[in-house]
């Protein structure tokens, strides 16, 4: 009745915080990345509306999720698009439809089995599918484990004094991660800094003795290195 994220009205609500951000920014100074979390897909598309309202068309999207829990990324993945000219199709077990008002593929997860809820959508807006699919800046959408964000939350705690929630962390990963960082938004030459907008969203459904739970479980994982995907490529991320 009431939809969460697939719905025009609600990116355009989305969209005024990157109008704000351009104000915000010295002038003429466009960002080379917009860095949010995707679930369904509301988020996303507000920013990819903003963007073009403000002349930000060109620049990157990053798009984060988590591994149980990447709906949109399944969604690119099965339309020609970032991943490559020809659209793959799903995982056995992921139900593959397809939008006849936008004319795009997506998918429906049959279950979540991220820690992130707040991006527990099982199936992807269409309308937000079809903008990814047909920006000029294009979309990196990109998948992390649940610990890879966990680490990031405590750590931007510290730093910050301030509580997210898992679904918010997934943004700020890269933030906390040089090597993941540099792969995201290339160097630039010597002398030349790097300006990145991070959608710093979502601290409802977190408390400090979850945070404590997060560095517990971060602290036991003793593999080396995180693995992330982007765009239907696998990295090896060092922790």
């Amino acid at each position: 009745m009431v939809p969460a994220y697939d719905d025009p009205l609600i990116w355009e609500g989305h969209a005024s915080m990157i109008k704000e951000t351009a104000r915000q920014l010295p002038p003429g100074t466009k960002p080379d990345a917009v860095v949010c979390c995707v679930g369904g897909g509301g988020l996303g598309a507000g920013v990819m509306v903003g963007c073009k309202a403000v002349g930000w068309d060109d620049v990157p999207l990053i798009a984060m999720e988590t591994h149980g829990s990447n709906c949109f990324y399944q969604a690119l993945s099965v339309n020609p698009g970032p991943f490559g000219p020809s659209a793959q199709l799903p995982p056995r077990e992921i139900e593959l439809l397809h939008d006849t008002q936008y004319d795009v593929n997506y998918v429906k997860l049959p279950k979540l089995t991220s820690r992130a809820s707040s991006l527990g959508a099982s199936w992807a807006s269409p309308g937000a599918v079809k903008m990814a699919l047909d920006r000029v800046g294009g979309v990196k959408s990109v998948c992390i484990s649940d610990e890879m964000g966990m680490k990031a939350s405590f750590a931007f705690a510290d730093e910050h004094k301030i509580l997210v929630e898992l679904a918010c962390a997934t943004t700020l990963a890269s933030a906390y991660s040089p090597v993941l960082f540099n792969k995201l938004v290339p160097p630039k030459p010597p002398g030349q800094r790097r300006t990145v907008v991070y959608i710093v969203c979502g601290g409802f459904k977190v408390s400090l003795a979850e945070l404590e739970e997060f560095r517990k479980l971060v602290e036991a994982d003793l593999s080396d290195a995180w693995e992330v995907l982007c765009n239907g490529e696998r990295w090896s991320i060092p922790k």
